[in-house]
C-alpha cells in the first residue's frame, strides 16, 4: 500500500510502527525481532485489539444464563478496550431497532466486531426481560467501507453465515441503508470538505456518529498513527447542515473542550420520526438496563455514565456555548 494511501497526503511528521521482541532482565538486553511500518503495523496491531474485542462480546453471549452476571461484566472490563464501547453498542442496537432495519453500514468498521457486540447486547435484554430490540440479525446486511484491505477481507471472513460486504471505497457500496455509524477519529481523517461528512452519514433513516468542530476555523492535528485529522469550523459545518435541512441532534451531554477552541458533539442524524423513535427507544432501554443491573457491580462500565437521555438540535446546543466561545466572539447562532 502507497504511504498517501495510509496517512493521505498532507505532510505529516510522524509515522506508525509496531516492534515486536524481548527484553532480557538478567542481562539487561532487549532484541528486536521484528519491525513493521505504516499501514502494515497498523492492520497488525489493530487485528489483534480488535479480535479480542470481538472474542470478549462471543465469550460473553455464550456465558449469559450460564454464569453470574458479575463475571460477564468483569469479563467485559478486562477484555474490551474502550470505556464506552458497551455504551455504542447499545446505542446501535437501539438505532436498528427503530429503523427497523435490514440494513447496517459502517465507516471504518474494521473486523465488524460491533456485530458481536450488537448481538451481546440483544441477547443480555431478551434474558433481563427488556423488550423492543427484536431484530434477527442474521436478515440484516451489513456493510463497511476501511481503508485496510486486510480487515475488509477478515470482517467478512470472521462472519460466516451473515451478508457482510466490506470495501475500500465507499462508493461501491449502497448509497441507502436503514442505519449508518461511524466513530469521530475516523471521520476526522477521511473529511476535508463539510459536503464530504454529511454525504457519508446520509442516505440512511438514521445516523449514529460523533465529532469535533473547531470553534475558531479549521484546524489540523496529526494523531499517533501519523494520520492528519481535519476539524471543520464550525460556520461551515452548520451552513452544510442548513442547506440539507436534514435533522441534526445532539446529546445534550455532548463537551466543550475549551482548552482545544473546539467542541465534541454525539449525533443524531435523519428522518425526524425515526429519530424520535430512537431517542424514545434508547432511553428507555437505558434507563432499565440501568435499573435492572443496579445490584451488578461490574456492569458499571457497561452501563456507562447516566445524563445521556437528552438530545437536542446542534443550533441550540452550540448557541447556548459560553459568550467567549465562537467565531462572533459568542454561543454559535
Amino acid at each position: 500500500m502507497a504511504r498517501d494511501d495510509f496517512y493521505g497526503n498532507q505532510c505529516n511528521q510522524t509515522v506508525s510502527f509496531l516492534e515486536f521482541g524481548q527484553i532480557d532482565l538478567g542481562a539487561g538486553k532487549k532484541t528486536i525481532w521484528d519491525f513493521r511500518l505504516h499501514q502494515k503495523a497498523y492492520d497488525w496491531f489493530m487485528l489483534g485489539r480488535y479480535s479480542n474485542d470481538l472474542l470478549a462480546y462471543r465469550a460473553m453471549s455464550r456465558d449469559l444464563g450460564q454464569v453470574p452476571l458479575e463475571k460477564i461484566f468483569g469479563h467485559f472490563d478486562e477484555e474490551v478496550h474502550h470505556p464506552m464501547d458497551g455504551v455504542t453498542s447499545v446505542a446501535q442496537m437501539c438505532a436498528l431497532a427503530a429503523a427497523e432495519g435490514r440494513s447496517f453500514l459502517e465507516f471504518g468498521q474494521t473486523l465488524y466486531g460491533c456485530i458481536d457486540a450488537m448481538s451481546f447486547v440483544q441477547k443480555l435484554c431478551a434474558q433481563l426481560g427488556i423488550s423492543g430490540l427484536e431484530v434477527p440479525l442474521e436478515q440484516v446486511s451489513w456493510f463497511g467501507a476501511d481503508l485496510s484491505a486486510m480487515f475488509n477481507e477478515l470482517a467478512e471472513v470472521m462472519h460466516p453465515g451473515l451478508h457482510v460486504e466490506a470495501r475500500a471505497d465507499l462508493g461501491k457500496l449502497p448509497d441507502q441503508v436503514d442505519v449508518r455509524f461511524a466513530k469521530g477519529i475516523t471521520l476526522h481523517y477521511a473529511v476535508r470538505e463539510p459536503d464530504e461528512l454529511f454525504n457519508i452519514m446520509g442516505g440512511a433513516k438514521c445516523a449514529l456518529f460523533d465529532y469535533s468542530i473547531s470553534l475558531h476555523g479549521r484546524q489540523q492535528a496529526t494523531v499517533g498513527t501519523g494520520k492528519t485529522l481535519c476539524y471543520l469550523g464550525v460556520e461551515e459545518f452548520l451552513e452544510e447542515r442548513r442547506r440539507l435541512g436534514v435533522p441534526l441532534l445532539v446529546r445534550r451531554s455532548s463537551r466543550h473542550q475549551a482548552d482545544l477552541n473546539r467542541v465534541w458533539l454525539d449525533c443524531l442524524y435523519g428522518e425526524a420520526e425515526i429519530c424520535a423513535r430512537y431517542v424514545s427507544l434508547e432511553a428507555e432501554v437505558r434507563a432499565a438496563l440501568r435499573e435492572k443491573l443496579s445490584s451488578v457491580a461490574t456492569a458499571k462500565r457497561f452501563i456507562g455514565p447516566e445524563g445521556r437521555a437528552e438530545w437536542m438540535p446542534v443550533e441550540d446546543y452550540l448557541a447556548a456555548l459560553p459568550k467567549n466561545t465562537g467565531e462572533a466572539g459568542g454561543g454559535v447562532k
